[in-house]
Formats: structure tokens, C-alpha cells, sequence
């Protein structure tokens, strides 16, 4: 699946199965992981989703978007986390792009992150809601 802009569309489908099946997959990590440089992430769910955090690295993904899919309005939220200070996305040396997303942080043991930056990373929110 591709995009207006020639980009390669990766579509989550919450409850798809576990495997990758025509470019849609079952969870947004397993998107993430998938995903190429330029690649966009599109989100098909309504409502709350529940999302592992995930390491994004600079070697596999210099350039990712990650949005919903037009007429859908996903609101991430972090997953059960086993660190003290948990983030949704760890970036390393590359830049990520959020568009028109809620994410919902739960108040908690420790503290929650949209983003850890490491290195040169960098994420850019672009209509986003942070609550």
C-alpha cells in the first residue's frame, strides 16, 4: 500500500491477525517494526490502544510518520512497561513524525514519556493531544 507522496503505507489493524498480512498487522510495534525509512504508519482503530513501547534506531528507520488513518481516531496508550521511567517510543539518532494522535500517559509508579531521544534523535508532534 502506498500513499499520495509515493511513501510505502503500513496500516494497524487492532485485532488483525499476528502476522503481517498485505501490509496490515495486529499491533503497532509489529508496524514499527516492519517499517523502512519514509515509511508512514497508518492506525485503524477507534478509541484506546494499547501499544509496547518500542526502539526506533537511525540503521533501520531514519524517517517515520505514524498517524491515523483518515476517519479514525486511536488513542495510544503505553502497554504495561517493566521500567520505572517507560516511553512509548525510544529514538536513537533518527527522526519520527506523529500526526493528528491522542496519546493518554497513566499516572503511575514511575514516569511515562511520549518519546526518549537519544543521540541526534528527533520527534516531531503535529496535531497531537498529550494528556
Amino acid at each position: 500500500v502506498g500513499d499520495d507522496n509515493g511513501r510505502r503505507a503500513l496500516v494497524v489493524e487492532e485485532g488483525s491477525s499476528g502476522e503481517e498480512r498485505n501490509g496490515v498487522f495486529g499491533a503497532l510495534d509489529a508496524a514499527i517494526r516492519a517499517a523502512k525509512s519514509g515509511d508512514v504508519v497508518l492506525i485503524r482503530h477507534e478509541g484506546d490502544l494499547k501499544a509496547e513501547p518500542v526502539t526506533l534506531s537511525k540503521l533501520s528507520m531514519a524517517n517515520l510518520t505514524i498517524r491515523p488513518a483518515r476517519r479514525w481516531r486511536p488513542v495510544l496508550k503505553l502497554a504495561e512497561a517493566g521500567e520505572a521511567d517507560a516511553a512509548l517510543f525510544k529514538l536513537h539518532d533518527g527522526r519520527l513524525r506523529l500526526e493528528g494522535l491522542e496519546v493518554r500517559l497513566e499516572a503511575g509508579a514511575g514516569s511515562q514519556a511520549v518519546a526518549c531521544l537519544l543521540g541526534d534523535g528527533e520527534c516531531v508532534m503535529s496535531g497531537c493531544v498529550i494528556t
